[in-house]
């Protein structure tokens, strides 16, 4: 499952995560209605941005997630900063996937999601 406002972005993970066999089951814009998808189409991982639009962040998002469902997050994000990274890691996310980012940098963080998850 994928949560990212940047239409453009959200694109071009779907075409990557589809072209390296993976199923994206739902789309959302923002973290709103994030749990209730979650439970709906109940995704192995969650890629998420962390800056989104709205009060809700993609770190509140996670935590919602990890506390509701145990499901495993995977932020992608254009913050490195240390304050950012610092409350990310609130979140216990599975990875930190720094945008721009390369079709290989994906590959590996999801893969690796997937292994912590086992």
């Amino acid at each position: 499952m994928l949560v990212e406002d940047d239409y453009l972005i959200a694109t071009e993970l779907v075409g990557h995560l589809e072209n390296l066999g993976y199923e994206v089951c739902g789309h959302l814009s923002s973290a709103r209605g994030v749990v209730d998808m979650a439970r709906e189409k109940r995704p192995d991982l969650v890629l998420i941005d962390i800056t989104l639009e709205e009060k809700l962040d993609g770190i509140d998002a996670a935590l919602l997630l990890r506390s509701h469902l145990d499901i495993p997050v995977v932020f992608v994000t254009a913050h490195a900063d240390e304050e950012v990274l610092r409350q990310a890691k609130t979140a216990l996310p599975y990875g930190y996937l720094l945008k721009p980012f390369e079709r290989a940098d994906l590959k590996v963080s999801v893969e690796m999601a997937f292994n912590l998850a086992l």
